[in-house]
């Protein structure tokens, strides 16, 4: 049998919730491996929820950062863990670097946790991530509503949280009058648009309070900690052709949205769209006469060679060939038709020679 080392029973102590055990194991000199891989072990102490194991490890492991303890505690709403590392003097600003702890305060409801980082001096950036973008998946108002309290303090803050409310049930009056005292005080730029976003990712589109809000100077394409447009954060979480997105979409053009902006990672609307398959989006897209060239050719060679090879992704193609994509154009010393398979690889084959006899013909395009 295989005698195991107590580095390697550390890790297993850990990852099986055995605090006692650890701190043991610690106590006998056993160490966790901060390189490499074995870092992610640090992550799973939160688990534990034992503060003995979390106090020795900080003890013991002098190269441990423990901000990423603390922003780990946030992830897992652990507010006893989350104090004691505030009361130790762990910068919640730092940990709020590590990775967004605001996003799982609210998507868990947890006011207490919202209060504790915003006690403890978080300064939140509203560009950094504005969680009312996600108010239609949300079922804890109260905690979203907190949240507002603390980045919009004073008497916007406490506009803004009715304001919410209004604009979640497409409360056009209620909402006018809020808007009427923000504009009063002229202040609330910022919560206006956070407010336009709301309207437009409720769980039903609030389209009434989304165009009083472009009356006040929403920004309507406003875009997330990702780079996503409210339209675009629409598309990329629901499924292909929810009527809720379709008309997402028409308000969002009828109100001024581009829809070519990308998101951080260059990818756009279309893009989103062709690498989940979405037909019925994508149709309603290009109805909405968006610029076909907006979409990115990396993501077109990403969708061309990924599996499976349906007739999906021939009805797509032919959505992009009818609405004039260059499906034949190369990507540096990328031939499409290296990546494409199957049904896939021989209808974009069949394309691109029509392409090419239009061309010798002196017709061009397709």
């Amino acid at each position: 049998m295989k005698n195991i080392l107590p580095n390697e029973l550390l890790g297993n102590a850990i990852l099986n919730g055995d605090a006692k055990g650890a701190v043991k194991l610690i106590k006998d000199g056993a160490r966790l491996d901060l390189t490499g891989a074995a870092g992610w072990y640090f992550e799973l102490i939160a688990y534990c929820g034992s503060l003995e194991l979390a106090e020795i490890i900080l003890q013991t492991h002098p190269n441990y950062d423990p901000v990423c303890l603390l922003n780990e505690a946030f992830q897992l709403n652990d507010k006893k863990f989350a104090v004691w590392l505030i009361n130790k003097g762990v910068d919640i600003n730092m940990a709020h670097e590590k990775g967004n702890i605001i996003r799982p305060c609210v998507r868990h409801g947890s006011i207490k946790m919202i209060k504790a980082a915003f006690s403890a001096g978080l300064k939140y950036n509203t560009g950094d991530y504005a969680p009312w973008f996600e108010t239609g998946g949300f079922k804890h108002a109260d905690a979203l509503n907190t949240v507002m309290s603390y980045v919009f303090p004073g008497e916007p803050g406490k506009l803004a949280v009715p304001g919410l409310k209004a604009a979640q049930y497409d409360d056009k009056v209620k909402l006018g009058k809020i808007l009427k005292k923000l504009k009063s005080i002229n202040s609330g730029s910022h919560i206006i648009t956070a407010l336009f976003i709301c309207a437009m990712t409720a769980h039903k589109t609030a389209f009434k309070c989304a165009a009083l809000l472009k009356e006040y100077g929403a920004d309507v394409n406003a875009q997330d900690e990702y780079g996503r447009t409210a339209a675009f954060y629409r598309v990329s979480v629901y499924e292909d052709g929810v009527k809720m997105v379709l008309d997402t979409l028409d308000i969002f053009v009828k109100l001024g949205g581009n829809l070519h902006l990308a998101d951080k990672q260059g990818r756009t609307i279309l893009s989103e769209c062709m690498a989940d398959n979405k037909y019925k989006t994508l149709d309603k897209i290009l109805q909405l006469r968006a610029d076909i060239t907006s979409f990115d050719r990396l993501s077109y060679f990403c969708w061309l060679a990924s599996m499976p090879d349906n007739g999906e992704k021939i009805k797509m193609l032919k959505l992009l060939v009818k609405a004039g994509y260059d499906v034949k154009s190369f990507h540096g010393v990328n031939n499409p038709l290296d990546f494409a398979q199957g049904k896939l690889k021989k209808f974009l084959r069949r394309v691109i020679q029509i392409h090419n006899l239009k061309v010798q013909n002196g017709i061009g395009g397709y």
